[in-house]
C-alpha cells in the first residue's frame, strides 16, 4: 500500500458527505418555498373573496329599509351568503359568508330609521 491511498480514500468520503449534506439541505429550501408558494396563494384567494364581500355589503347596506326587509333571511349573491336578521323594525345585522370559510367574514348593523317610528 502506498502513502497516500488512505487519504485519497478519506477525501472521497468528505466529497460524498458533503454532497449529502448540500442534498438535505436543498430538499429543505424546496420544501419551504412550495409552503410558502402554497400559503402565499391562499393568502391571496382569501384576500380576494374578502374584496368581493366587502363590495356586496357595500352595495347591499345602501339599500333602502324596505329592500332590506324583503331580504331578511339567508340568500346567495353573487356566489356568496348573505344573512339579514331583523334585529327591530329600524336595525337589521347584515352577515357576509364566503363559501370557503363557512363562517361570518363580514358582518355589519344597518340603522335605518322607520318613518312610523317618527313622533
Amino acid at each position: 500500500m502506498r502513502p497516500g491511498d488512505g487519504r485519497r480514500g478519506i477525501a472521497l468520503l468528505e466529497v460524498i458527505l458533503a454532497l449529502a449534506v448540500l442534498g438535505v439541505a436543498g430538499i429543505g429550501w424546496a420544501t419551504l418555498a412550495a409552503q410558502t408558494l402554497h400559503t402565499l396563494e391562499a393568502t391571496l384567494r382569501r384576500e380576494a373573496e374578502l374584496e368581493r364581500a366587502a363590495q356586496l355589503l357595500e352595495r347591499l347596506q345602501a339599500q333602502p329599509l324596505h329592500e332590506i326587509e324583503r331580504m331578511a333571511g339567508r340568500r346567495q349573491i353573487d356566489g356568496l351568503t348573505v344573512h339579514v336578521t331583523l334585529l327591530t323594525r329600524s336595525v337589521a345585522r347584515m352577515e357576509i359568508l364566503v363559501p370557503t370559510q363557512g363562517r361570518a367574514t363580514l358582518t355589519t348593523h344597518i340603522y335605518r330609521p322607520n318613518v312610523t317610528d317618527a313622533p
